[in-house]
């Protein structure tokens, strides 16, 4: 995927900005408070609605707006798409190509994926994390893996409920082919 660029207006210390991005590779550089990282939080909030610093979406308003809108024009495998964002009277909302969508329809077309040196050692010390990161990027890639990876969980505990209650142990061989199957999958 290539995004070609990003238009903000009323967000954080930008009041309209708009960034022309390289499709190799693209070095985002400044002092302090500039907004390097306002730039990659709205490219984040347009993939999921929701900031990587867990703020409102009011407190990110710029103090000169009243709103804040983020478009961005991104290609990929489903050709050249426009995702914009408007966070305006304390409501949001993702549209692409004009038309209103859910951020699991946003995930088809765009799913961004954010590494922080802030929470490294997180994902390097705790099992729990890294798996939640490694999730999180296999989904972008393919975007059942979540589907997958829930029905896979769900069958497993249904397997462990049967051989701890030991009812009708003849079901097991079901469970493992669901099992087998959806690990394939994965």
């Amino acid at each position: 995927m290539i995004v070609k660029n990003l238009r903000i207006k009323g967000f954080r210390n930008q009041i309209e900005s708009n960034f022309i991005f390289n499709e190799a590779k693209n070095l985002i550089y400044g002092l302090n408070g500039a907004g390097k990282t306002s730039i990659l939080e709205a490219i984040f909030i347009l993939g999921f609605g929701k900031s990587f610093l867990n703020v409102k979406k009011s407190n990110i308003i710029n103090h000169n707006s009243l709103e804040f809108k983020l478009n961005m024009n991104i290609i990929n495998i489903y050709g050249e798409n426009d995702l914009m964002g408007i966070f305006t009277e304390n409501k949001f909302s993702l549209s692409l190509n004009n038309k209103k969508l859910n951020i699991f329809e946003i995930n088809k077309y765009f799913y961004p994926v954010y590494f922080s040196s802030s929470n490294f050692n997180l994902y390097i010390d705790s099992k729990l994390y890294l798996r939640r990161l490694i999730n999180n990027y296999i989904f972008g890639v393919n975007s059942l893996y979540i589907h997958y990876i829930l029905g896979y969980n769900k069958t497993l505990r249904q397997k462990n409920h049967l051989l701890k209650t030991k009812q009708n142990l003849l079901e097991i061989s079901s469970w493992n082919k669901i099992i087998s199957e959806l690990g394939l999958k994965l």
